[in-house]
């Protein structure tokens, strides 16, 4: 990596930071670090059907007795009682959350104003500000949904692009174009990286136990440069197979079970995730067709180890995180307690149980998908061996 690069990745890492940073310190107009909210969908002056689901957050540091999402329209004024997401296993909840997501229902259309309201733990009873929206029958867009057309349109799309691009450029490899690509990928993770957490910002909704940069695709987003762009050595091999587990791996399980937040095509936010989780990808299959690499089963023992660190860290991060508004755990790498949308790490904590006992099963998982992943290169090259025409040896008469 030449010097210019390693003074752009060091100034995109601090700004990165600075950006997350303000994230947890920066308090929306109508919150403050005693109490807060937000909604995050539908956004203002949204048009929505008579039937729609608000997304959203609401906390109080020294704890809520409740909170109310208030709609006001022409049906007059109507008080939905919110019910926080929370973690729980065999009845016991493990982590209460600041998160809801409230199905509304209305039958007239017209405008709408919806707040939250919360009641303190002490009887302090707080409307936040209100928001406007627009409700006709039929109209608005449907919420994301996993495995719906859209998305197996979206992993289809996504497929095509990458799978033709590797073709095209693999026919006739040069430095060049490699450099090109890189930089290209490198681009998008760092476009990505900046807007979505200003526009997390923005929008009122960023929240220190959820949006800072710690979770496994934003590691895989720090460590991408360092793969793309240092020298042939261990120290690309190694990062190379840890990027296999945590850049192709983690990536694919995000684009096949997103959390989205009811956020659908074609919002920013549904471009945003899906490129950026497409670039970790298209990253490390660069490297694999342009320049050769393939991993290797014998790095995979201290790669679990290095990446067991890494989440030893992030376990003590997630729990720092209760000092910060909203005042819940941090959930990053997913460490904590499974998706509240439902994932496939249900499973393991139904065998396991609950956090940090499941985190048991990512290594199970990780040494899995690592195998999956390694065994077609690994095939790969016992057909090359097999092809491969023996060298004439000299053979000596006998005099």
């Amino acid at each position: 990596m030449s010097k210019r690069l390693k003074a752009t990745y060091i100034v995109y890492l601090i700004v990165l930071f600075i950006i997350g940073i303000y994230g947890v310190i920066y308090r929306p107009v109508g919150t403050s670090f005693a109490r807060g909210y937000s909604l995050c969908f539908p956004q203002e002056g949204a048009t929505m059907d008579r039937s729609f689901t608000v997304n959203g957050n609401v906390y109080a540091k020294d704890g809520l007795a409740s909170a109310e999402l208030v709609l006001q329209g022409p049906d007059g004024t109507t008080s939905y009682a919110i019910e926080r997401e929370q973690s729980t296993h065999k009845g016991k909840v493990l982590y209460a959350l600041s998160t809801f997501k409230n199905p509304i229902k209305v039958t007239t259309d017209g405008d709408y104003r919806m707040w939250v309201r919360a009641t303190e733990l002490d009887g302090t009873v707080t409307d936040f500000p209100p928001r406007t929206i627009h409700v006709k029958e039929g109209g608005g867009r449907d919420p994301f949904v996993t495995f719906s057309t859209q998305h197996i349109i979206t992993m289809l799309v996504m497929t095509v692009i990458m799978a033709g691009t590797l073709i095209l450029v693999s026919r006739k490899k040069s430095d060049k174009t490699y450099r090109n690509l890189a930089y290209l990928t490198w681009g998008l993770i760092i476009f990505c990286d900046y807007v979505i957490r200003i526009y997390i910002i923005m929008k009122g909704s960023y929240r220190a136990s959820y949006d800072v940069p710690f979770h496994m695709c934003d590691i895989s987003g720090f460590l991408m440069p360092l793969l793309l762009f240092s020298k042939p050595g261990k120290f690309r091999d190694n990062l190379y197979n840890l990027m296999f587990i945590w850049g192709i791996g983690g990536a694919l399980m995000a684009i096949v079970t997103p959390e989205m937040g009811g956020y659908a095509f074609p919002s920013y936010y549904f471009f945003n995730f899906f490129i950026k989780h497409g670039a970790l990808v298209f990253g490390v299959l660069l490297i694999t067709f342009m320049k050769g690499m393939r991993p290797k089963f014998k790095l995979l023992l201290p790669i679990m180890v290095i990446s067991n660190v890494l989440i030893a860290i992030i376990y003590g991060i997630n729990h720092l995180m209760m000092l910060f508004p909203p005042y819940e755990v941090g959930n990053y790498l997913f460490i904590s307690y499974p998706p509240t949308g439902g994932s496939a790490i249900d499973m393991m904590v139904k065998i396991l149980g609950p956090s940090p006992w499941y985190i048991i099963g990512f290594n199970v998982l990780g040494i899995i998908v690592f195998s999956m992943l390694w065994f077609p290169f690994k095939v790969e090259s016992w057909i090359k061996k097999k092809c491969m025409k023996p060298k004439d040896t000299p053979t000596i008469k006998a005099a």
